[in-house]
């Protein structure tokens, strides 16, 4: 059914369709978690479906807190030093992430989002007040300048973007970056790659980015995989360096593969 509707490019106004009844299913259940944390303005109940495909806030909390730590740690571990520095998340959707990660870093941190979406511009900015919401483009540049940032991340964001996309995007990551710096990105891996059809897991075992479009490129319902040799290639173009790719421990929490590339620092 999905490979139908996605041949047919229908795919993404069913998942919005989708998007709603499901909201109005967790109506009930959002209303008591809104109750339990008065003064937090969570994002609509449809748009957080609309990025991560339940619409439920207590999950919403629960996966946002569990993928900061995730991310906190792994900045800890890479880059030391970016934990009380510039951190940016690209691709911020609705803040589920920044909120939390704002009470794990050292007071002395800034911390920003972009995002193309208009919709979680203004709900991130609601409910991560502790962040830097930037409107960004779909396309590069993003609205920053050159060696901006200590550490840059982003969570099933080139899942959603093909080849080309997703080439432009880490040059330009690696133009935001200073020397020394670190980029985390979770994607579609090996193991997320058994589901595609026999052709198009031959073209991921042969290392080619996999992008099975049907919907509009950026949205959840455009999906993309990544085997090692196409992230490699994206990395040596943008003048990034893979330091790690794990398929265990925070990636089993996010629920994909995460790479960690770092920019060589200055001689």
């Amino acid at each position: 059914m999905i490979a139908a509707l996605r041949a047919f490019g229908a795919l993404g106004a069913v998942d919005r369709a989708v998007g709603f009844y499901q909201a109005w299913r967790a109506a009930p259940a959002n209303a008591d978690t809104a109750a339990a944390h008065a003064g937090v303005v969570f994002p609509p109940a449809w748009l957080i479906y609309e990025v991560q495909s339940y619409a439920r806030l207590d999950q919403f909390l629960r996966t946002g807190a569990a993928h900061a730590r995730a991310i906190a740690d792994l900045i800890g571990e890479f880059a030391p030093q970016a934990l009380d520095g510039a951190i940016l998340e690209w691709g911020c959707g609705p803040g589920r992430v920044l909120r939390p990660l704002g009470d794990l870093l050292a007071p002395a941190s800034t911390l920003s989002g972009c995002d193309p979406n208009p919709d979680c511009v203004s709900a991130a900015r609601a409910f991560a007040p502790g962040a830097t919401i930037a409107q960004s483009r779909f396309a590069p540049p993003a609205p920053y300048p050159a060696q901006h940032f200590d550490a840059i991340y982003g969570v099933s964001i080139l899942t959603h973007l093909d080849q080309a996309a997703a080439g432009d995007w880490l040059s330009e990551l690696a133009r935001l970056l200073k020397p020394g710096g670190v980029v985390i990105l979770s994607t579609h891996g090996a193991r997320h790659a058994k589901r595609l059809s026999p052709s198009d897991q031959a073209r991921f075992d042969a290392g080619a980015h996999v992008a099975l479009g049907g919907a509009a490129q950026g949205s959840r319902a455009y999906s993309s995989y990544t085997p090692p040799a196409a992230m490699a290639a994206f990395a040596a173009t943008a003048g990034l360096a893979v330091r790690a790719r794990l398929e265990e421990g925070p990636a089993l929490i996010i629920g994909q593969d995460i790479w960690v590339l770092t920019k060589p620092s200055a001689p």
